[in-house]
């Protein structure tokens, strides 16, 4: 059991099943969060954790972590040695967040927003509120 009410009662669940795990959520999760204005502007309410959890369980040969849940990251592969990293900013504040990029790749070039490499696989990326940031990543 991932989470419960005060009475015990199940909220969000994960059973494995064959090679894989089925997760179960007892509420309207997605519709409450869509209707619900601001929602994701704040860390009061972490309803980003379960999409973490969700997500770590995903081996789709990403090569970028992150620490911040209000910054979106897509990895677009042009061949087997490069990537563009688009970021997103969805919060109304500018974020700093570290970044662990896997051994072997390196940032070749910044198109948009400040991305800087501080060594052994760390990244220092700042991005705007409601911004983005773009840059391509190559495998050394």
């Amino acid at each position: 059991m991932l989470c419960t009410e005060a009475d015990g009662n199940p909220v969000f669940t994960v059973y494995r099943l064959g090679l894989g795990k089925v997760y179960f959520l007892s509420v309207p999760l997605e519709t409450y969060l869509a209707n619900t204005p601001s929602v994701f502007n704040t860390m009061d309410k972490p309803y980003w954790a379960i999409y973490k959890e969700l997500a770590k369980n995903i081996a789709d040969g990403r090569i970028l972590t992150k620490s911040s849940p209000f910054l979106g990251v897509t990895e677009h592969a042009l061949s087997d040695s490069e990537k563009l990293i688009v970021t997103i900013n969805y919060s109304p504040d500018d974020i700093e967040d570290q970044l662990h990029l896997q051994n072997g790749w390196r940032v070749e070039k910044v198109f948009r927003g400040n991305v800087k490499e501080l060594g052994a696989g760390l990244l220092l990326l700042n991005v705007e509120k409601n911004d983005g940031a773009v840059f391509l990543v190559i495998r050394r």
